[in-house]
């Protein structure tokens, strides 16, 4: 009788411990799972903001690209100009300015939620446009962009964009 209480006793602790293994187990792929959940929702979650911060910047961009040509022409004697027009300098100088205000926050938006690679197609989108920021202006004149290097900016920003919102891996983006 000892014995077979002895060897009840033993299949009980083997029996707990292979219990406590296994619920251990369960508990960290239940934790892994969740990580993994979380991880998911962020990615995606930076997805959409990326998707949101590409669209207004490629907006604004071609708003100030062509406010920037529409001034120039109205007013030529603002090329080369280094401050910011006023009514006064040009009756039209306002959709100008407020283009150029709307691209400074836009790009803002580029620096703090894109992807480095983004940032850079940014950049080069910006060295075809006046300076955004009216203390820089002063050492960026107005001047026309190179419609076909602007052009081309701006395709490579949309690729660059494509490429980090796009949901279907499938979709091309060049």
């Amino acid at each position: 009788m000892a014995l077979s209480t002895l060897t009840s006793f033993l299949v009980a602790i083997i029996a707990g411990g292979a219990t406590l293994v296994a619920t251990g187990q369960a508990n960290e792929k239940d934790r892994d799972i969740r990580r993994d959940t979380v991880e998911q929702s962020l990615r995606e979650e930076a997805r959409r903001k990326r998707e949101t911060v590409y669209a207004r910047f490629a907006e604004t961009s071609n708003r100030y690209n062509v406010a920037t040509s529409l001034i120039l022409k109205k007013c030529p004697g603002l090329e080369g100009a280094t401050k910011s027009p006023t009514t006064e300098d040009c009756p039209t100088s306002e959709p100008f300015n407020q283009a150029r205000y709307e691209f400074q926050g836009t790009i803002n938006d580029i620096y703090l939620f894109g992807t480095p690679e983004a940032q850079r197609a940014a950049r080069r989108i910006s060295d075809h446009l006046p300076a955004g920021i009216e203390s820089k202006l002063r050492d960026d004149p107005i001047r026309a962009s190179d419609p076909k290097g602007f052009s081309d900016r701006y395709a490579e920003f949309l690729t660059v964009a494509c490429r980090d919102v796009r949901i279907d891996p499938g979709q091309p983006c060049e």
